[in-house]
């Protein structure tokens, strides 16, 4: 009977790390473009004028903005996500459901790793989908 893993390989955690740095990459790109557009929203809005020319461009504007607003805080948050996710590869902690690290609840066959298939898609995921399931209960 084999032993049942306790963390990944360096050759898995390489594939993982490739693609944590895919996203952060392309996640990063996202930021400024959002980023320029917030800029150029408050330079457009310090030119002088005191009111929009219409009330309902006011009100597109300002919602806009919100909405530019939430994306930055999003995608910052994401960032920061994934950078902790490379430094629990560097650790070597990366994939180890933080949940099950000192006691495995054995809600699935991989405990106390998460499945590989969610690392490919959620690459800074700290739970398995079990457990995320009991956590919204």
């Amino acid at each position: 009977m084999s032993e049942k893993k306790t963390c990944y390989s360096p050759e898995e955690l390489e594939v993982f790390k490739k693609i944590i740095l895919h996203k952060l990459e392309s996640a990063r790109e996202e930021l400024k473009i959002y980023e320029d557009v917030l800029s150029r929203e408050l330079d457009a809005d310090s030119d002088g004028t005191p009111y929009s020319a219409h009330i309902a461009d006011v009100g597109s504007d300002a919602m806009e903005k919100e909405k530019a607003n939430m994306i930055v805080s999003r995608q910052t948050k994401f960032i920061s996500h994934l950078e902790a996710a490379l430094k629990r590869i560097e650790k070597g902690t990366y994939g180890i459901s933080k949940d099950c690290r000192e006691e495995p609840k054995m809600l699935c066959n991989s405990c106390p790793l998460i499945q590989k298939e969610r690392l490919m898609v959620v690459p800074h995921t700290q739970t398995c989908v079990q457990m995320k399931n009991l956590q919204k209960d």
